[in-house]
């Protein structure tokens, strides 16, 4: 009973005491400034307690807010490079000339950019002799070769080049010298020609050119040419007939070819080369 008596005055106190503490406790004190925002959207304003207000900068709207990489809310760093919504990296926008390479790629370079067993790459060897102004390009092979096989290789600092001749709708002729193991009967040859199953799962190869070229001890020296660029496809067609590649070289893409070329070197297309061999139009500086 007593304990429910003194609950009863705290309530009391408590009910009668409000209204002299707390305007106390709200009232403005010096050096003390509060704020509160107009929520109404007739102004933007944050109004002072105390009778003063002043402008209010609007929130910042969830289209403009910084993304990763950018330097402003617009989209695109002052530098003029775009960046890559998932990453935040900058990308290099595209070349204002397509400059593209025929380079005679030597046995035992691999066509990388960077290798983790730290082997010379045909960018490495191309670089080297690389006059001043083109060393600060980024080059791309247009398709790959594998270190065991020499010959012809395109490289372009233009990606959408890239794209466009690797792309399977180019049907770009790509034509190779194979040395192959053991003296291939017509019905092999006649395989390679209707297309054959290539191994890890890359499907049917397309119908192929095949010239036989010559025989030597044990071997068949053939002329291939292909429209399309499977991962090391001309060395899966010839297992695929119980044979096997000896030497490979590649020897033209298109019209364009590795005549008067030295192994190691290399040569600049024109733009009419590169519209008429890969049907592409070319950048120009002037553009």
């Amino acid at each position: 009973m007593r304990f429910c008596c003194i609950i009863l005055s705290l309530i009391l106190f408590l009910r009668h005491s409000s209204s002299f503490f707390l305007p106390a406790l709200l009232a403005p004190r010096p050096g003390l400034v509060r704020w509160r925002y107009d929520h109404s959207g007739a102004t933007n304003t944050i109004c002072r307690l105390d009778g003063e207000s002043r402008r209010a900068r609007p929130p910042r709207s969830k289209e403009r807010r910084r993304q990763p990489g950018l330097k402003n809310p617009t989209g695109t760093p002052p530098s003029g490079r775009a960046s890559d919504p998932r990453t935040g990296r900058r990308v290099t926008s595209a070349p204002v000339e397509t400059i593209v390479l025929a380079y005679n790629k030597p046995v035992g370079l691999i066509t990388t950019h960077d290798d983790e067993l730290g082997r010379k790459t045909v960018y490495d060897d191309v670089h080297d002799s690389l006059p001043k102004h083109l060393k600060r390009h980024k080059w791309h092979a247009i398709g790959r070769l594998d270190a065991d096989t020499d010959g012809l290789l395109l490289l372009t600092n233009d990606g959408a080049l890239v794209h466009h001749a690797t792309h399977p709708s180019s049907k770009v002729p790509k034509t190779y010298m194979a040395l192959c193991r053991g003296i291939l009967q017509e019905e092999q040859i006649q395989q390679l020609r209707e297309g054959v199953e290539l191994t890890g799962g890359l499907g049917t190869s397309l119908p192929a050119e095949i010239v036989v070229e010559g025989f030597e001890e044990n071997a068949t020296l053939l002329r291939i040419t292909i429209c399309e660029g499977k991962n090391r496809q001309i060395r899966r067609m010839l297992l695929a007939i119980n044979s096997q590649v000896l030497t490979l070289t590649r020897l033209s893409i298109g019209d364009i070819s590795i005549e008067n070329i030295d192994s190691g070197r290399w040569r600049m297309l024109t733009d009419s080369q590169v519209l008429n061999c890969l049907n592409y139009s070319p950048k120009t500086a002037d553009i």
